[in-house]
């Protein structure tokens, strides 16, 4: 693996581990960051950069989010990032689910109706292509 690939693959589990900790985090009540933070080690900023996928985390920090949250580790890591053959598009569905988890419902409407008319587009595409 070449120092771009791993670059790469440390976005994407950056990505994918921020978005499962948001969603372990609210599963398991702790309705802010800051919540969870004061039952942590860790502060809020520490949390919120994991979750935004600005930083990683340490291992310490990951159990200890594991533990707080009624986690699993290997919920938190995704073992298909970390294997040799990693499914891009796994990757990139997890990265769309964490985007589309930061929208309010204005822009959900907005993305609904762009998300038509791409379907609208393309079923014209493949008529024309049938002809």
């Amino acid at each position: 693996m070449d120092q771009t690939e791993l670059d790469k693959l440390i976005v994407a589990l950056k990505s994918v581990f921020g978005a499962r900790v948001k969603k372990a985090r609210i599963d398991a009540g702790y309705t802010s960051q800051e919540k969870l933070a004061a039952d942590a080690t860790f502060d809020r900023g520490t949390i919120r950069d994991i979750e935004r996928s600005f930083s990683g985390a340490s291992f310490k920090t990951a159990v200890e989010i594991s533990e707080l949250t009624a986690t699993p580790l290997a919920y938190l890591f995704p073992a298909y990032l970390l294997s040799q053959g990693n499914d891009e598009r796994q990757v990139r569905i997890d990265s769309i689910r964490y985007a589309l988890a930061q929208l309010d419902m204005e822009d959900i409407e907005m993305l609904g109706f762009v998300i038509d008319r791409l379907v609208e587009h393309r079923n014209r595409l493949r008529k024309n292509a049938d002809k």
